[in-house]
């Protein structure tokens, strides 16, 4: 009997061909956007994300640790906000000795190949083969929703990127033992939370219970006696996962723990969930490449979106502008093994109808079975985990259909053919009926526009025959699979089927603009500064322009982000150094929140901001006129106020419970540079800050600020006194007088920073630094550690058992 012919082993270049076509893809996806003079700038992308990048940049060239920006919110932990991304790895790039605006594209192209790699490792651990894990990552990396995030909203790309790099070390952590896979596992599961976005890590916990439960789910265990026991150690291991990387991201979370009472974004089954769910109209989209993104493109009437027409609803914009998978993608799901295919299909079904928010029961379903998803209010996050799952689904049914050495479906190729029809035959009605289509569409829009209505019928043609064409060769590579020839480059063609949806669709989702425009210098600021008192400070105003759009362009995001440059909206003063009173937190301090919008010239005056901006178009010819308002240039009109110092002294203070003291403030008889309000939580008060007595005129004598963690003031105060600084109160803040040791400083006016003092010269320093940090750090290093050591010890018995 003859023996059996040993299988051929791929060569270098075979094994190495699955990750050069990932690479090949994924280059030609990002090359426009790698052209030196332009910049990234859509949405969060330039209004959150770019000026914290800087200001870390910026602090890292220096030599320092940014812990404390003052551009927002009157001074702002960086720390006691997530989304920053301070702590996550990819923050390490703005070490590099290179330009900022190179870097900060870096990061954002960065999430692709991580997204791509994650996804690779996971397929290939589930079973999927070389090339199946290659067109797996390709759809998962290129799909609308970590592009479009790339695009636009940073941290949700690289928590996507971590998704299937943290079910990755959990699976090989389940299949081992090992601490080290556990200790990589959770570490990529922190990485969510550490650079701003744990709904990432929520949804892939979710996903890791399942594979836990699935993994012992099989109807031959369930009539035996020891099933129960292997599930709950399964529980036990994925639960350990868990608890590691909520100990491994402490140094982000813990501080934002400690923040999260008395801040204005309040959690509730309501909040924010109407905002930003998926409209059921949309589900098609992905199908479709193209046809439904929120893209602009110019038509006679000018720059339109079909989405931004056709929704009913507010937003006006989705939260992602892409959410492509493609039909291809979808078809080999069909063919994925059947036990695998019947869970990762059924959670992806789960994830779309939770999507549509509270227009669904699932949305409330879900709320009612796991509480804490109340924190998380924009349903359309839920497309992160449907496109994760059904990339793997399509990764494993293309090995399947070409990997594997098993019997093929007699199914795929009716299948495939007939989808290939089935959408050809569409596209063809599209072009015989569009007259009729685009006249339905005119009348549901918004705006009845008949050139938007023949854009998106446009679209939708586009999307049918490019699918149809791309189903047809996939229906004709599964029809010559089984010759010699073809079977060899089959996987490696359908991988490339995957990777050219990609890119017919992904592109036209990033936006770019010339650096020269985007960071221009704002002519407003240099205008402001001219009239300012810089005896004070650095410039501080207080410009909210968010409702205010100037129309001097038919591209509205450009608009957008020029508009608000122009009106030195928040984000553009971490560039032009302007200070704002306005917030670009996420976080925010709601007694702040509440001065600023019911009291908001008392904050004003308290903060020293003078000059008030916004757009003259919200005013009338009455209140310009009766208030004091001034024309600047583009619309932009302008209020200024006189200086206030940034220092003073105070010899009255009110200490009253919380809200009593806002109630004080909010009264019209309040003056902030006559009287403080103090919380009584806080320690007594010199009994001679007594408003019933009359207290001598004080006096500061300089006021200078080395770095934004620290303010140094020297004062002299001729009897007990309170010291006011200018700066927004965190509870991180403490304050040394005359060397003494530090002590929390005093939180007055519901706004500011204070400290007591006693008559006399004193020199006084301000210094912050976050709390829970410290806690944080030597948590996630004690779980590091604890990891490594059981590493050792796990390498030990193994060497003993050999």
């Amino acid at each position: 009997m003859s023996e059996p012919t040993p299988a051929r082993q791929p060569s270098r270049l075979e094994r190495a061909l699955p990750a050069l076509l990932i690479a090949v893809v994924l280059l030609v996806l990002v090359l426009p956007v790698l052209e030196p003079s332009l910049q990234l700038y859509d949405r969060d992308t330039a209004r959150h994300t770019a000026p914290f990048k800087w200001e870390i940049w910026r602090r890292f060239a220096e030599h320092q640790f940014p812990l404390w920006v003052t551009w927002t919110e009157g001074g702002s932990s960086l720390l006691g906000q997530m989304t920053p991304g301070l702590l996550h790895p990819t923050a390490l790039l703005y070490l590099l000795p290179l330009d900022f605006e190179l870097l900060f594209k870096l990061e954002h192209l960065l999430a692709l190949p991580l997204a791509a790699l994650g996804m690779f490792l996971f397929a290939r651990f589930s079973g999927a083969g070389r090339f199946g894990a290659a067109g797996g990552a390709l759809a998962y990396a290129g799909s609308g929703w970590v592009v479009s995030n790339v695009a636009s909203n940073l941290q949700y790309a690289l928590g996507a990127a971590a998704m299937p790099l943290a079910l990755h070390g959990l699976g090989r952590f389940l299949e081992t033992r090992r601490p080290l896979w556990l200790l990589w596992g959770s570490f990529a599961l922190a990485c969510p939370v550490l650079g701003g976005e744990p709904q990432s890590a929520l949804f892939a916990g979710l996903i890791g219970v399942a594979i836990a439960m699935g993994a012992r789910a099989k109807s031959t265990h369930w009539h035996t006696n020891h099933w129960r026991t292997n599930m709950f150690r399964r529980f036990a291991l994925v639960a350990a996962w868990g608890l590691a990387a909520l100990a491994l991201s402490a140094p982000a979370a813990l501080p934002v723990s400690l923040r999260l009472h008395g801040t204005a974004t309040s959690p509730g089954q309501h909040a924010g969930r109407d905002y930003f769910q998926l409209p059921a109209w949309r589900l098609p989209g992905l199908l479709l490449p193209g046809a439904f993104n929120d893209t602009t493109e110019t038509t006679k009437s000018g720059t339109n979106s079909p989405y931004a027409d056709l929704v009913k609803t507010a937003p006006s914009q989705p939260f992602a502008q892409g959410i492509a998978l493609g039909a291809p993608l979808f078809l080999l799901a069909l063919f994925a093994p059947r036990r695998k295919r019947s869970w990762l299909l059924g959670a992806s079904l789960v994830c779309a109808l939770a999507a549509l928010g509270p227009a669904l029961f699932v949305d409330g379903f879900l709320l009612r079975i796991f509480p804490p998803f109340v924190w998380f209010r924009f349903p359309e996050k839920w497309l992160a985990p449907l496109t994760l799952l059904v990339s793997l689904a399509g990764a494993l049914g293309l090995s399947k259909l070409f990997e594997s050495r098993g019997p093929r479906s007699r199914k795929a190729l009716p299948a495939t053919a007939g989808s290939a029809i089935g959408f050809a035959a569409l596209a063809i009605v599209l072009e015989i009926c569009s007259a009729r289509a685009e006249q339905f569409i005119t009348a549901v829009m918004n705006d009845h526009s008949a050139d938007t209505a023949q854009l998106f019928v446009s679209r939708l043609r586009s999307a049918l025959w490019l699918e149809a064409g791309l189903l047809a060769v996939l229906a004709a590579l599964i029809a010559l699979a089984g010759r010699p020839g073809i079977a060899r480059v089959a996987p490696a063609l359908c991988a490339l089927i995957l990777g050219t949806s990609v890119l017919a669709d992904s592109q036209s989702l990033f936006y770019t603009m010339p650096i020269a425009t985007l960071r221009a210098p704002a002519p407003v600021a240099a205008l402001l500064r001219a009239r300012a008192d810089m005896s004070t400070g650095p410039l501080r105003i207080d410009s909210r322009p968010e409702a205010s759009v100037a129309s001097g362009s038919n591209d509205a995001r450009s608009t957008v982000a020029l508009w608000r440059m122009h009106a030195l909206a928040t984000e553009d003063n971490a560039f032009s150094g302007v200070e704002n009173l306005d917030s670009n937190n996420a976080l925010r301090d709601s007694d702040y929140q509440l001065l600023l919008v019911r009291a908001p010239e008392l904050l004003r005056s308290l903060f020293d901001a003078q000059f008030q901006l916004q757009s003259g178009a919200l005013l009338s010819p009455e209140q310009f006129a009766h208030d004091g308002w001034e024309w600047l240039p583009e619309g932009l009109a302008m209020r200024q106020r006189p200086a206030s110092p940034r220092a003073f002294l105070l010899g009255c203070a009110e200490p009253l419970a919380e809200l009593e003291g806002l109630k004080r403030m909010l009264s019209r008889s309040f003056d902030p540079h006559r009287i403080a309000v103090a919380r009584r939580e806080d320690a007594p008060l010199p009994g001679d800050l007594d408003c019933a007595k009359t207290s001598d005129p004080l006096q500061i004598a300089s006021w200078t600020r080395p770095s934004p963690e620290e303010i140094d003031v020297d004062a002299e105060a001729r009897a007990p006194a309170l010291l006011v600084v200018a700066e927004h109160f965190d509870a991180g803040w403490s304050v040394s007088i005359d060397g003494a040791d530090p002590v929390p400083a005093l939180h007055l006016d519901h706004a500011v920073l204070g400290a007591k003092l006693s008559a006399g010269k004193h020199h006084l320093v301000f210094r912050f630094f976050p709390r829970g940090l410290l806690g944080g750090l030597a948590t996630a290093l004690g779980c590091a550690i604890s990891l490594l050591l059981l590493e050792l010890r796990w390498r030990r018995q193994l060497a003993e058992k050999i």
